[in-house]
C-alpha cells in the first residue's frame, strides 16, 4: 500500500527540511553551506514526490493528472497571475524597481505574460517568484514518468514497477546526457534540463521505495550521507541549474540521493522530538513559503537599509541586499520561513472569520 503524504510526518518534516534549506540558500548564507545545500535541497522535493507513486495509478492516468494539475498547474497559476497583477504597485512601492532590473509592466507585457505563465508555466515575476521553476519542472516530470510508465507497462508488458522505473532512470539519464552534450534545448522554459533531470530524480524515489527496507536505516548511514554530500560539495560542487554542464549533471546525481537519505533519516528521527509538529507543519505550508520568502526578505532588507545607512532604492535587490551578511543572512531565513506562514495563517483566520460575523450581523 503506498503511504499517504498528509500522514507521513517524517516526510513532512525531510520537506520542511528542504524548503528551508532552499530560503537558506536564498539568504546569502555562507559559501561552504550554500555548497553543501545545493547538491541537494532541490533534488530532494522530486525523489520524495516519486516515493509517493503508486503503480496502480497507471491504471487511472487521467486521475493522476488532475491530481498534478491541482497540486502543480493551479497553484503555480494563482501566485503567478497574483504577482503578475501587482507587479506594478511592486515598482512603485520600490519593493522591486531598477536595482534588480524591473520596470513597470504595460498593458501588452502583462497580457503576454499571462498567456506565459497559462500555455508555457512560463513569464512569472521573476524577482519575487525565481523558485517557481521548480513547480513547471515537477509538473512535466511526474507527467512525463507516468506517461513513460503507462508506456513501458501496457506496450512493453512490464509488470514489475521498480523494473519500469529503472528504465525510466536509464532512459532519461541518457537522453539528459545526449541533451547536455550537445548543448539541446528543448520545447520548454529554459530548455527542458531541468524537467528531465527531475524525471531522473523521481524515478529514484519511486526506485526508493521499492527498496528501502534493504537500506539500513540507522545514525551510520545518516552521517554517512552527510558525508557524501560534503565531500562532493568540496569535490565536484554541482547544483540544479537550467543551464548546468553534463559535469553538473553527473555530479549532483550521487549528493542529490543522499542528500534525500539524509533529509528522510533525519525527518524519521525528529519524528520523535518536540520539534516535529512544528518541523511538519513548515513541510506542510512548503508552498507558501516557496511564493513567498523573496517577497518576505524585504522586510530584513528594510532593516538593513536603516541599521547601514543605505539609500531606500538598496530595498529592490534581488534577492537580498549583499555585504554586511554575516548576521543578516540568518535574519533573512528567519523572515522567510516565518513571515509567509504567518501571512497565510491571517488570510485563512480572516477567510474562516469573516463570514461568520457577517452572518451573525444579518
Amino acid at each position: 500500500m503506498t503511504p499517504n503524504a498528509k500522514t507521513r510526518t517524517d516526510i513532512s518534516i525531510a520537506k520542511a527540511i528542504g524548503i528551508i534549506l532552499v530560503v537558506v540558500g536564498h539568504a546569502g548564507a555562507p559559501g561552504w553551506l550554500s555548497d553543501f545545500l545545493y547538491e541537494f535541497h532541490m533534488p530532494l522535493f522530486f525523489i520524495a514526490a516519486g516515493y509517493f507513486f503508486s503503480p496502480a495509478k497507471a491504471g487511472q492516468p487521467w486521475e493522476f493528472v488532475g491530481k498534478r494539475v491541482k497540486g502543480l498547474y493551479l497553484p503555480f497559476l494563482k501566485w503567478g497571475l497574483a504577482f503578475l497583477l501587482l507587479h506594478n504597485l511592486f515598482c512603485h512601492m520600490g519593493i522591486i524597481n531598477s536595482y534588480c532590473g524591473a520596470s513597470p509592466y504595460t498593458h501588452t507585457d502583462i497580457a503576454k505574460r499571462a498567456g506565459w505563465m497559462i500555455f508555457m508555466m512560463a513569464g512569472y515575476e521573476n524577482h519575487l517568484l525565481g523558485a517557481f521553476w521548480f513547480l513547471r519542472s515537477l509538473f512535466v516530470a511526474s507527467l512525463l514518468f507516468m506517461g513513460l510508465y503507462c508506456l513501458l507497462t501496457r506496450s512493453f508488458h512490464i509488470r514489475k514497477p521498480e523494473t519500469a522505473a529503472l528504465v525510466i532512470l536509464l532512459l532519461m539519464t541518457g537522453i539528459t546526457t545526449y541533451l547536455r552534450a550537445y548543448s539541446i534545448s528543448l520545447g520548454v522554459a529554459q530548455g527542458g534540463y531541468r524537467e528531465c533531470a527531475g524525471t531522473v530524480f523521481y524515478a529514484i524515489g519511486v526506485l526508493y521505495r521499492s527498496y528501502e527496507r534493504k537500506i539500513p536505516f540507522n545514525a551510520w548511514m545518516l552521517a554517512a550521507s552527510v558525508a557524501v554530500v560534503a565531500g562532493f560539495s568540496v569535490c565536484c560542487k554541482s547544483m540544479m541549474a537550467y543551464n548546468a554542464s553534463l559535469k553538473m549533471f553527473y555530479a549532483i546525481l550521487v549528493p542529490g540521493f543522499f542528500g534525500w537519505l539524509m533529509a528522510y533519516y533525519a525527518g524519521r528521527y525528529l519524528v520523535r522530538t518536540p520539534l516535529s509538529g512544528a518541523l511538519a507543519y513548515i513541510g506542510n505550508h512548503s508552498m507558501e513559503i516557496l511564493a513567498l520568502h523573496f517577497l518576505s526578505f524585504k522586510a530584513v532588507s528594510a532593516l538593513k537599509t536603516v541599521c547601514y545607512g543605505l539609500p531606500a532604492e538598496e530595498i529592490g535587490r534581488h534577492p537580498i541586499i549583499g555585504g554586511n551578511n554575516e548576521f543578516f543572512w540568518i535574519l533573512y531565513t528567519l523572515a522567510g520561513v516565518a513571515l509567509p506562514l504567518g501571512i497565510c495563517a491571517l488570510y485563512r483566520y480572516l477567510k474562516r472569520s469573516l463570514p461568520l460575523k457577517q452572518t451573525t450581523t444579518d
